[in-house]
């Protein structure tokens, strides 16, 4: 089983940040975030904050990867730069230029992701 790990992006203050806690609303039927405790121990509203979940997988380098990084993928002679995507259940790899998604934990591409950036801080990767 993969470890359940999240950071947040601050809008505002334009950081990422480890979570250690997430707190959900009670008697709800969704699941909604009420609060998050981040890494210098505040709790926090999720308003200004995008939650991103770990995938359970490494890059080449052993930098682990979330959602919202943007990685290369090397495969076959070619090199494709995208971002994951957290999607009915899934974590994908979305190819920005081709339009395309394939599973990240696909068999047939282990050890070939490397994590160049994230698209908060670097969405030029992207283009």
């Amino acid at each position: 089983m993969r470890p359940i790990r999240f950071r947040a992006w601050d809008i505002d203050k334009k950081v990422l940040s480890p979570v250690w806690d997430i707190s959900f609303r009670q008697w709800e039927l969704s699941p909604d975030i009420n609060s998050i405790t981040l890494e210098d121990d505040g709790t926090y509203e999720p308003n200004n904050y995008t939650i991103e979940q770990y995938t359970g997988l490494k890059d080449k380098n052993g930098v682990e990867i979330y959602e919202g990084d943007i990685v290369k993928c090397f495969v076959t002679n070619t090199v494709d730069i995208g971002y994951i995507e957290y999607f009915r259940s899934t974590f994908l790899f979305s190819d920005a230029d081709l339009g395309r998604r394939f599973p990240l934990d696909a068999p047939y591409f282990p050890d070939t992701y490397e994590v160049i950036g994230n698209i908060h801080e670097n969405p030029e990767l992207l283009k």
